[in-house]
């Protein structure tokens, strides 16, 4: 067995199952001739059972019940088989729900003589067999092109994790498998990969330079302008989130959750207990669904598909310690009656944390920032405001008409704060100028060219100095306020 594929077992272990450990799962392991049952010692737990199958041997899986097994893995197997499509159908009908498939195999490499070698594949022809079976893939991995001790960089090996969920969902992110470092005693003695992530890797599957091109259009997705805020808003968000609740065995329920890839992140790490999920559109809370099923955290949550109003919200708000929202608020109709109804149902102590925009109705910024932002603007190199000439500036109704519920009520959101709650701090994190502008600039130039990214930190600099002398509001904040 590659080395690089024994290394992609054991993060799969690590990311995926180490939150189930001493919980009975049985797991089984596909392996050809040539690597038996050698990542076998990775599932070596106390109520674990792990069964080894040698897809070449004369014992098959057929005569096993649907639903048998809790994990399936598959090590550098699925190169041998004629037909691996069919294959992975049937793994996926021995999976128990919320059953893990991980597949590792050759994405490169020389043909293996004498026992048949039909197949070479790249992290997204997995996640495609997988999707094709009914499955969700979680993740994608692909090792490390070089500084194995072994021939693991030749065959390239590439990784999905996939989750027996439906609907199948697109994928959180790609990672690499690093190589074990020089400081490694051996091949044998690397039991642990390490995830190495940069800019350039996060890609979703199935997607092109759009997808990453579309999300660069989001200011927050900037690692200057996440900086930013976050040392504004007095630390990285989710290390913020965790002391404002403070409370281990908190019930959470997160108000407008999307996808809650946040949420679940804060059950997996035991920042709380519990988690109730509300969301409109229940295609967000199967993303949810999926990532909790992949932790082994969905039995401490509970998923509601709803409209966010002031007469739906109050049933799901009984007995929880604290109310969390991000980015979300500001899309709620009548976000008054909402803010009123959650300070009536909580009880004394419980929090009701928040990030969120609070700026003007429909982005109808007001005149003196405009000012601030054009000139601003036109200051700006040709190769970071290009292709734009000049400000482009939202126009209220088309927001509306792309939207209806784009900053639908968000002016609201801090006077009804401030009038209900006596203990509510409310932190500035800014935008007025960077949030304004940022969808005029040339993205790829201002993450991929050193000319942009320091247009971004002066943009910044700027705004930190304009909101200190008063002369800009916060159109972003975080809160914390407490009955």
């Amino acid at each position: 067995m590659h080395e690089s594929s024994r290394a992609c077992v054991a993060q799969f272990v690590e990311t995926h199952l180490t939150s189930r450990q001493g919980t009975a799962l049985r797991i089984l392991g596909i392996g050809s001739p040539s690597n038996g049952d050698d990542f076998a010692d990775l599932f070596d737990h106390e109520g674990w059972q792990f069964v080894n199958l040698d897809v070449q041997s004369d014992h098959s899986v057929d005569s096993e019940p649907d639903h048998s097994f809790d994990v399936i893995v598959c090590g550098e197997a699925l190169t041998l088989l004629a037909r691996p499509w069919e294959a992975i159908t049937e793994w996926a009908r021995l999976l128990v729900d919320d059953g893990l498939l991980c597949v590792v195999a050759p994405g490169a490499g020389p043909e293996h003589d004498g026992r048949g070698d039909h197949f070479r594949f790249l992290p997204d022809g997995l996640a495609a067999l997988v999707r094709s079976a009914g499955l969700a893939p979680v993740e994608i991995a692909q090792a490390a092109s070089t500084g194995w001790h072994d021939d693991s960089a030749v065959s390239a090996d590439s990784m999905v994790i996939a989750v027996k969920a439906e609907p199948a969902e697109r994928l959180g992110s790609r990672t690499v498998v690093a190589a074990p470092t020089a400081d490694t005693p051996d091949a044998s003695g690397f039991e642990k990969a390490a995830s190495v992530w940069s800019t350039s890797t996060q890609v979703r599957s199935g997607e092109s330079y759009e997808a990453e091109h579309a999300r660069r259009t989001e200011w927050t997705y900037h690692p200057l302008v996440a900086a930013r805020l976050d040392e504004r808003g007095g630390g990285p968000f989710f290390e913020w989130v965790a002391r404002a609740i403070g409370n281990p065995d908190a019930k959470l329920v997160s108000i407008g959750c999307g996808a809650a890839a946040f949420e679940v992140d804060l059950l997996i790490h035991k920042v709380v207990g519990s988690l109730v999920l509300v969301d409109i559109a229940d295609g967000s809370l199967d993303q949810a669904r999926a990532k909790a099923a992949a932790a082994g955290v969905i039995d401490r949550i509970t998923f509601a598909s709803t409209p966010i109003t002031a007469s739906t919200i109050g049933m799901y708000l009984e007995g929880v310690d604290v109310v969390f929202a991000t980015d979300s608020l500001h899309h709620i109709a009548h976000v008054g009656d909402v803010i009123t109804v959650i300070h009536d149902a909580m009880r004394p102590g419980t929090r009701f944390i928040a990030r969120d925009y609070v700026g003007p109705n429909r982005f109808a910024f007001e005149p003196e920032v405009l000012e601030v932002a054009r000139s601003t603007y036109r200051a700006l190199s040709d190769t970071v405001r290009s292709p734009w000439p000049d400000l482009s500036v939202p126009d209220p109704v088309e927001v509306e008409r792309f939207d209806p519920t784009e900053a639908i009520d968000s002016e609201a959101i801090i006077p009804s704060l401030r009038a209900l709650f006596s203990d509510c701090e409310i932190i500035p994190i800014g935008g007025a100028l960077s949030h304004v502008i940022w969808y005029s600039l040339d993205h790829d130039a201002v993450f991929e060219t050193e000319e942009g990214r320091r247009a971004v930190g002066e943009v910044m600099d700027q705004e930190d100095q304009l909101m200190a002398a008063g002369r800009l509001p916060s159109y972003f904040v975080r809160f914390i306020a407490t009955r």
